[in-house]
Parts: structure tokens; sequence; C-alpha cells
């Protein structure tokens, strides 16, 4: 049973490096909801498929794209609440380093949070400093994140 759910997820997938990773699989599309960071709003829009690893016996689990965790933190009933480190993003105008808050409702295709989404959500990347004279620190960009539940891996 275990190869066919890991096979389902690859396929489903399509082009994930590793279905031995354990999980809970999302797929999920990204689009902006809000641009406090820039004077003419950047228009975002990209779909991914994440992967909620959650720490056995605990409410601590991890969002993913593949094998790569890009933040954590914990839930509690439907609600995901996570956060990554400071990332660097280098620009011509001088580096400016964010992190990473989301907050999400998701449930396992089976409607037990009471959304038509299984993940419902949203991203808000938060500005910690600037080098770039025309980004200014503690401003936000969000969007809004929303997707189906693939699957589950675990492990044997």
């Amino acid at each position: 049973m275990r190869a066919l759910t890991t096979l389902l997820v690859c396929s489903t997938l399509l082009g994930c490096s590793d279905p031995e990773l354990p999980g809970l699989y999302f797929d999920v599309s990204a689009s902006l909801a809000s641009d406090g960071c820039n004077q003419v709003p950047v228009g975002y829009s990209e779909d991914f498929a994440y992967r909620v690893r959650i720490e056995p016996g605990t409410t601590d689990a991890a969002v993913a794209i593949g094998p790569d965790e890009f933040a954590a933190g914990s839930i509690s009933g439907c609600t995901f609440t996570y956060s990554s480190v400071v990332w660097t993003q280098e620009r011509d105008a001088g580096d400016i380093r964010w992190i990473l808050e989301g907050q999400a409702e998701i449930q396992r295709g089976d409607g037990s949070c009471g959304n038509a989404q299984d993940w419902l959500g949203t991203e808000a990347f938060v500005v910690q400093s600037s080098e770039d004279p025309t980004v200014q620190p503690g401003c936000r960009y969000e969007v809004t994140v929303v997707g189906s539940y693939v699957g589950e891996v675990t492990e044997e």
C-alpha cells in the first residue's frame, strides 16, 4: 500500500525527486494579495507542491518543497502557523533580508475543517532590513495560498 501511495503522490506531483519523503502533500497556488513593499505592485502567481512533515507525537511541523524545508511551526486543530529563518535576497540596489510568516487552515481532503479548499492561507514576506532604498524595513508582501490535498507518504 505504501508503494502505491508513494507512486500516486510522485506521479501527481510530477518530477518529485524523492518519492520516499514522508509527509502530507498538497498542490498549492500562491497569488498576490497585497504589496506593501513596492510603489508599483509587483504581481505574483506560482504553483507549488508543498509537503508538510509533522513530528510524531507533537504539534511541531515543517513545510517543504521537495526535500527542502523552508519554514517550521506548529499545528493546532486545523490551523498551521509557520515562519522561516531570515533569508537574504541579493538585488542590484542592495541586499534585502526577509522572513516568511504563514498561516493556513489545512485538511486532508475530507472537509473536516469546513473549507472548500484543503489548504487555505496566507504567507507574508516581511522585510527585516534593506540596503535597497526603495524597500523599507517592516514592509509586507502578502500572498494568498490555496490548494488541494494530494496524499500522504508515511515512514515504514
